[in-house]
């Protein structure tokens, strides 16, 4: 992957929030979008506590650093005032996957991003 992510991935989320007054189990979905020089793009859609969000795609921007080794990091910052969400991602399958974990206090969530092969 040699540090460069130029694709659109589909992430199924699951987790659960650990403390605060929002604390439970979610599930959720996203999509993403990664151009290539650090920045992405997306949408999610995230149930917590059995709950619908209160919007059905809530849209998000960030960046990401993908180092040599396929090892990394994301910042997702979230355009209805949500703290920004901080993770670890592992590129595997030769870019076909990404594996990613929440290093937020508080929050136990992974997700596993499966590469989009063409356009709707």
């Amino acid at each position: 992957m040699s540090g460069v992510l130029n694709f659109n991935y589909g992430f199924t989320i699951t987790g659960q929030i650990l403390e605060g007054p929002v604390a439970g189990p979610l599930a959720g979905v996203t999509l993403a979008s990664y151009d290539g020089q650090g920045h992405l793009t997306q949408v999610d859609h995230v149930v917590l506590n059995g709950n619908p969000p209160a919007v059905q795609w809530r849209p998000a921007t960030g960046t990401y650093n993908l180092n040599a080794d396929c090892t990394g990091t994301e910042e997702i910052d979230f355009t209805d005032g949500t703290p920004s969400l901080h993770l670890s991602i592992v590129v595997v399958g030769r870019g076909r996957e990404i594996h990613q974990v929440v290093d937020d206090p508080g929050v136990a969530t992974t997700a596993v991003g499966i590469k989009r092969d063409s356009p709707l």
